[in-house]
């Protein structure tokens, strides 16, 4: 029996962007729509936890947990108004600060069972010589894993932001939604892998073979472009030829077949994030506190 535990230190990275109109109390129109190229930085902490077990020569198990705690990064907005103008000083450029951007990401379980055939008379992975080569000493192997992902974690990324957007002399400084929230209607995955390995020259020459399923990450009457999730199966191939102990050359091909995502009928629109309002502050249509 191994047990493992690692912890997970680093930075993540977050830059995307969207469009919305600047004109909150007009229709949506391309000479106040705005593009925000969001990019912020925050901690990334997480941790993972792994066994491995191997009840007989021949049969083993493991299992590997990962987790990652939810991310707060800050940065900057740039923001380009009218961005679809036809000359570069139609394109009014300003940004906006990134107090808080809150990104919930998914953990994920990964649990797996080999089986190898060994060849008679040579070690063995359970024997303790420490000698075992799978290459050499097994006939073939076989391989399953199983993946669970919590991928609907991700599907809400909240802001929160102060500042403004220049919309130059169109409409000045227009100030910049509070907070936002995207939401992207995701859906846990799951997924089978499946493959092995037949040694036919013993330590010089193997072949391999796989296949591979996964769920759709969402439901296509609820997709959207940003994030295209689809379900789909994968097959495998590839070989590997050793020179030595320290030279091997690999080879491989894969092919992934996605199924069709067809959202004639779907009931989500592509839409941009709805500032939360100020009641405080409402735009002159609107009565006060009412916003």
């Amino acid at each position: 029996l191994r047990v493992g535990a690692a912890l997970h230190i680093g930075v993540a990275s977050f830059n995307f962007g969207l469009h919305a109109n600047a004109n909150r109390t007009g229709p949506q129109s391309p000479s106040t729509e705005t593009l925000i190229e969001l990019g912020a930085t925050g901690l990334l902490l997480g941790g993972s936890l792994g066994f491995q077990a191997l009840p007989l020569p021949n049969l083993s198990f493991g299992a590997n947990f990962r987790y990652t705690a939810p991310v707060n990064a800050s940065g900057t907005a740039n923001t380009t108004f009218n961005p679809y103008a036809a000359t570069e000083a139609g394109r009014v450029q300003g940004s906006f600060d990134i107090n808080k951007m809150r990104v919930e990401l998914p953990w994920n379980l990964r649990a797996s069972v080999r089986y190898n055939h060994p060849r008679a008379g040579r070690p063995r992975q359970n024997d303790g010589s420490g000698q075992y080569d799978p290459m050499t000493d097994d006939v073939f192997d076989l391989e399953a894993t199983f993946i669970y992902e919590n991928t609907s974690s991700l599907s809400t990324t909240s802001l929160e932001n102060t500042g403004g957007i220049n919309t130059g002399a169109a409409l000045g400084v227009v100030p910049a939604p509070q907070a936002l929230t995207i939401s992207s209607a995701l859906t846990n995955v799951m997924g089978v892998r499946i493959g092995g390995d037949v040694n036919v020259i013993p330590g010089r020459l193997a072949l391999r073979a796989g296949f591979s399923m996964e769920t759709r990450g969402a439901s296509p009457d609820l997709a959207q472009i940003h994030l295209p999730a689809y379900s789909g199966f994968s097959l495998h191939g590839g070989a590997t030829y050793r020179f030595s102990r320290r030279l091997a050359i690999n080879v491989g091909f894969g092919h992934f077949f996605f199924d069709n995502n067809n959202a004639t009928d779907g009931r989500r629109a592509v839409t941009v994030p709805s500032p939360q309002l100020d009641p405080n502050n409402c735009p002159p249509d609107v009565g006060p506190g009412t916003c």
